[in-house]
């Protein structure tokens, strides 16, 4: 059993932090289960699309890199119909597979390489004080 197993099958709750979870506060969940390392909060209700889509756009600009080959874990960012920058958000957690919660699946593994979810990824991402501690470490 993984240490993010327990996670599948928790209900969607908007901001949601256990044991239900919306999409950013899972992600939180599980980054620092599998890292260590804690993300910060964003207290934004999950139908405000216009807000998240701005957050989105900001951090991942001064806060988060955008990797072509994501380690695992990355975040995986994704855009739906609507004109916005983005407005969902996974953890990848290798092999195709990512988690991520969603209104009407609660928490649920699912795979990237299907249509639905190719179709929709912005980009993967990890945050850029993760990028500097690599780099420290592989400098040593």
């Amino acid at each position: 059993m993984s240490a993010i197993d327990d996670l599948i099958g928790a209900p969607f709750v908007d901001g949601g932090t256990g044991p239900g979870y919306d999409c950013w506060h899972l992600a939180m969940e599980v980054w620092q289960r599998m890292t260590g390392q804690e993300l910060p909060d964003y207290q934004i209700p999950c139908h405000n699309s216009n807000e998240i889509s701005s957050m989105i756009k900001t951090e991942t600009i001064t806060k988060y890199q955008k990797v072509s080959k994501p380690p695992v874990p990355a975040l995986v960012v994704f855009k739906f119909n609507e004109p916005v920058y983005s407005n969902h958000i996974g953890v990848y957690l290798g092999g195709c597979w990512f988690i991520h919660a969603r209104e009407k699946t609660g928490v649920v593994k699912e795979r990237l390489d299907s249509s639905y979810w190719q179709r929709a990824v912005q980009g993967f991402y990890i945050p850029r004080w993760q990028n500097e501690i690599s780099n420290k470490q592989e400098s040593i």
